[in-house]
C-alpha cells in the first residue's frame, strides 16, 4: 500500500496542533501494540463491544503485514487495513478506528480513500465491511450497501451490520447467489 500524506486541520479537536500538520500512514508495527488497544478500549462501548476486545488483541499481536496505522505529530491517531483476497477479487476492512479526541480532522476520509485506492491497485471489484448501525453511514458515504443486519450481533446496543462495497469501474458481474 502507498504511503499517503495529506494536509489537515486538526485545531478544531486537537488545539494544540497547528493547520499546517499533516495525517501520515505507515505499516503498524508492535511497538504500536499498546497505542492501538488503547484506542480500542476508548472507543468502547460505543463503538465496539467489551467481547471483542481479546479478538482485536488477537489480531494485532499477529502483527498483520496489510495493517496500518496514522499519525499526527508522530502519534497514533487511527488504524486500519484491508485484507486482500487476489483470487476472488474481494478485500476485507479490518478494524477500522480512531482516537476519539482526533475526530473531525479527516481521518476517516483519509483511511478511505487509502483502502479504496490499495484496492483498486490489487485488482479487487469488492470490500466486505462488517459494521455497527453507528459506522454504517461512514461507509454508505463511500457507496457500500448494507447486505444484512443482525440486532445486537456484536454485543449490546451494537448491531452487526453486514456491508459491500462494488468499486467504481470494477465490470464484473456477480453470478445471481454469489457472495
Amino acid at each position: 500500500m502507498k504511503p499517503r500524506t495529506r494536509s489537515a486541520d486538526p485545531t478544531a479537536v486537537l488545539p494544540h496542533l497547528s493547520p499546517t500538520k499533516m495525517i501520515t500512514s505507515r505499516p503498524f508495527s508492535l511497538a504500536d501494540y499498546e497505542s492501538c488497544l488503547e484506542m480500542f478500549d476508548a472507543n468502547t462501548p460505543d463503538n465496539f463491544a467489551p467481547n471483542e476486545r481479546d479478538d482485536y488483541e488477537r489480531f494485532i499481536a499477529a502483527s498483520p503485514s496489510f495493517y496500518r496505522v496514522c499519525l499526527v505529530e508522530e502519534k497514533v491517531v487511527g488504524a486500519y487495513g484491508i485484507a486482500i483476497d487476489t483470487q476472488k477479487s474481494r478485500g476485507r476492512i479490518r478494524w477500522i478506528m480512531t482516537t476519539v479526541s482526533s475526530r473531525g480532522i479527516g481521518l476517516g476520509r483519509f483511511m478511505m480513500l487509502e483502502l479504496l485506492d490499495h484496492a483498486r491497485e490489487m485488482g479487487i471489484c469488492f470490500i466486505d465491511i462488517a459494521a455497527s448501525q453507528k459506522s454504517a453511514s461512514f461507509f454508505e458515504h463511500y457507496g457500500a450497501m448494507e447486505q444484512t443486519r443482525e440486532p445486537e450481533g456484536w454485543g449490546p446496543g451494537l448491531d452487526q451490520v453486514t456491508m459491500e462495497l462494488k468499486l467504481a469501474g470494477s465490470n464484473i458481474v456477480r453470478p445471481p447467489g454469489a457472495a
